[in-house]
């Protein structure tokens, strides 16, 4: 059996994500956040940025993500939103991020998944 790869060009598709949006990269990775976070029913979301690092951090005391959706987020094909509530993505700021982020690194807790993962493409153009 031939093993195939994809030839997904995954910084061409990141940046086409972005250009679906009439916002700066900035602004649409720090809405998408908070908006996810809201969606996961926070009631705080706190966000820090280090100049000197470079490094944004949001947290927020959300439901979290399953299992199931968290594979999903992780996933470019996927889509969680309930159509005309956004662009359908799930993970979409994450994604996005990465126009402007060399590494992506998320945390999730609910009630029966606990979760990490810590993105960034490689010198061959790979997500991993």
């Amino acid at each position: 059996m031939v093993t195939h790869e994809s030839g997904v060009d995954f910084r061409r598709l990141i940046a086409d994500l972005a250009e679906m949006y009439p916002f700066d990269v900035d602004e649409v990775v720090v809405t998408e956040l908070i908006a996810n976070a809201l969606d996961a029913g926070a009631t705080r979301i706190e966000i820090e940025y280090n100049p000197d690092t470079r490094c944004l951090v949001v947290q927020d005391n959300g439901k979290g993500m399953s299992a199931e959706q968290f594979s999903a987020y992780h996933d470019f094909a996927a889509g969680l939103k309930i159509r005309g509530s956004g662009i359908g993505f799930a993970g979409v700021g994450a994604k996005i991020s990465f126009n402007v982020a060399q590494r992506v690194i998320t945390q999730t807790r609910s009630d029966l998944f606990v979760g990490g993962s810590d993105w960034y493409i490689n010198d061959q153009g790979r997500l991993i």
